[in-house]
C-alpha cells in the first residue's frame, strides 16, 4: 500500500513537471486566432473577414495572416504580430507572454506578416542585438511576377528598437543565383 501510495504521488510530481516546463512555449490555451465576419462580409461584395487575436482576453483586430496570425520570437517568451490600421500604416505588436506587456510600434506601411501561418510562409522573425527584432520577409518567386527583373528575390528588413519603441531602419536585399547584387538602406 506504502509503495502504490508513493508511486501516485511520484506520478503526480512528474506530471506536474512536465506541465511547467511545457507552459513556456505551448501557449495555445492563452491565445485565440480567429476570423470574425461582420455583418457586411454576409450582405456586400466589399464586406471582408476581420482577423482577431485574443490573448489572455486582450484583442487585437485587423491581424495579418492565416489562421495563426503570430511568430514566436526564438529563445524568448516573446510574440510578434502584425495589425492594419488606416491609410495603409501598420502596428507591430511585440507582446510578452510573461507579464502580458504589450509594445506597439506604428509604422507607415510594411509587407511583413502577410504570410504568417501560410504553408508557404516568408515572414521570419529573429532576435538582433540588444534585445532587438529583426522582422524579415524574404519573397524568391520575384522573376514569375516581374519578367523584366534583374533579381530574383527579394528580402526587406524591419529593425524594432523595443526600448524606443521605434522602427530603428529598414533594409532591402536584391539576390540573384542566391547573391546579394544590391541593397538599399533607409533610416
Amino acid at each position: 500500500m506504502r509503495h502504490s501510495a508513493l508511486f501516485i504521488i511520484i506520478c503526480i510530481v512528474t506530471a506536474l513537471i512536465n506541465a511547467h516546463a511545457q507552459e513556456g512555449t505551448n501557449w495555445s490555451h492563452r491565445i485565440i486566432s480567429r476570423e470574425r465576419h461582420p455583418l457586411t462580409y454576409w450582405i456586400s461584395s466589399c464586406g471582408e473577414a476581420i482577423n482577431e487575436l485574443t490573448i489572455d482576453g486582450k484583442r487585437f483586430e485587423h491581424v495579418r495572416g492565416i489562421k495563426k496570425f503570430y511568430l514566436q520570437v526564438p529563445q524568448t517568451n516573446l510574440i510578434v504580430f502584425v495589425a492594419d490600421e488606416t491609410n495603409y500604416s501598420v502596428t507591430y505588436h511585440v507582446f510578452n507572454m510573461n507579464t502580458d506587456d504589450d509594445i506597439a510600434i506604428r509604422d507607415e506601411g510594411s509587407d511583413f506578416g502577410r504570410t504568417i501561418g501560410s504553408p508557404n510562409q516568408r515572414d521570419n522573425v529573429s532576435l538582433g542585438e540588444n534585445g532587438n527584432l529583426i522582422l524579415s520577409t524574404y519573397d524568391g518567386d520575384v522573376r514569375n511576377n516581374n519578367t523584366n527583373s534583374t533579381y530574383d528575390a527579394i528580402q526587406t528588413l524591419c529593425y524594432l528598437d523595443l526600448k524606443r519603441k521605434a522602427v530603428s531602419s529598414r533594409k532591402t536585399l536584391y539576390f540573384n543565383a542566391g547573391k546579394i547584387i544590391n541593397e538599399a538602406r533607409s533610416p
